[in-house]
């Protein structure tokens, strides 16, 4: 499949929870917006009050959610506001930006102090080779991607856009499909893939939907009753090349 093309996830509200600015009542502002006394010595080496201000936004967004947030003065005004009054003395703010860069500045000092990593090709490569290693177990998107925020989450490391979570999970179902198909080349007969050609265009004389509904589940009761089932549909030398892998 092309990457570029990635796959949909999470639903729109999904999306806006993990990856917008968080809407706080005044009891999460004092909870997340305090600061220990080495946050505050980090703090106050910004000169710029409004920087400043804007800096222990950011660190308390981070706590709530370890993602470097695309935030300006506009998303946070309230925020800033009680920041400006619980720690500079109600001080008095105007509207201001903060390049990118200072941005990047701010969240490389938040790594520091809540003891994160930044994310970066070395962490990448790590995700996806998790990515693939749980996706021979399961290959559903969205199981792939609470996996992938878990191991963020153990690791200590910053959330990466979702356009990174997306492209890593998708490479990660196209590696797998292609690792079944070389096992299943390497190891099919002839004479079993002419059986499954026959299942697929139902010329074995009954429908294959008949599978759709079993097992219940993978107990080996249930599993004799699936290969009675393949047996009936014309899968009689696929029933038997299962029964010798299974014994």
């Amino acid at each position: 499949m092309a990457f570029d093309e990635r796959r949909q996830i999470l639903l729109a509200s999904e999306l806006d929870d993990l990856y917008g600015i968080p809407a706080l009542d005044d009891e999460q502002r004092r909870q997340y917006f305090s600061l220990n006394s080495i946050e505050v010595e980090s703090a106050a080496r910004i000169r710029n009050l409004s920087h400043r201000c804007f800096f222990v936004a950011l660190l308390g967004y981070f706590k709530i959610k370890p993602i470097c947030l695309n935030a300006s003065f506009g998303d946070t005004e309230s925020e800033l506001r009680f920041i400006a009054s619980e720690h500079y003395n109600k001080a008095t703010l105007k509207r201001f930006t903060v390049s990118p860069a200072q941005i990047s500045r701010f969240y490389k000092r938040i790594f520091e102090l809540v003891n994160y990593h930044e994310w970066n090709k070395s962490w990448q490569a790590r995700l996806s080779a998790h990515a693939n290693e749980i996706a021979a177990t399961c290959i559903e998107p969205r199981y792939l991607f609470d996996t992938c925020i878990e191991f963020l989450a153990v690791n200590r490391v910053a959330i990466p856009r979702y356009t990174v979570l997306q492209t890593t999970v998708s490479k990660a179902i196209h590696h797998e499909r292609q690792r079944i198909e070389t096992q299943l080349e390497q190891h099919i007969t002839p004479q079993l893939s002419q059986a499954l050609e026959d299942m697929l265009s139902n010329n074995a004389g009954t429908s294959i939907n008949k599978l759709n509904y079993l097992p219940k589940s993978f107990n080996a009761t249930e599993l004799e009753k699936e290969l009675l089932v393949c047996g009936h549909t014309g899968g009689k030398p696929c029933c038997n090349k299962c029964k010798d892998d299974w014994r």
